[in-house]
């Protein structure tokens, strides 16, 4: 799918959004308006608008931004160590997936990474 990470299956989601909604939870006691801060606005922390779909096996995932606002139901990338510094990858999934279309009828490069199917399996390679 995405570059670098993997879809997660939806049992996987909600347990990844439930520790971490956990794992969180003093920060967003502190900081919890930025939970209501609109879609898009960083928040240094994982908060519970935030909806995990894939990982990439680090600790990182890739996420829906569920907040309000023009930004909402953006793709974001939240590095576990280095928090949610506002990376916003992609408008949407939809635009995500096109995207990633786009690059495999292109043979084109998706956000840097290279497309490599071998065997009908699709890998990523980054030059």
């Amino acid at each position: 799918m995405v570059p670098g990470f993997v879809p997660l299956p939806i049992d996987r989601v909600a347990s990844w959004w439930e520790s971490m909604t956990r794992t969180w939870a003093s920060w967003s006691e502190e900081f919890g308006y930025l939970a209501a801060e609109p879609a898009g606005t960083t928040t240094f922390h994982y908060i519970s608008a935030y909806i995990p779909f894939a990982e990439n096996g680090s600790g990182e995932l890739l996420f829906l931004d569920t907040r309000h606002g023009r930004h909402h139901g953006g793709v974001g990338h939240f590095a576990g160590d280095a928090a949610d510094q506002c990376v916003r990858l992609w408008p949407s999934l939809r635009s995500a997936l096109d995207d990633v279309v786009s690059s495999l009828e292109g043979q084109r490069p998706c956000r840097g990474w290279i497309p490599i199917v071998e065997d009908g399996v699709l890998d990523w390679d980054l030059p």
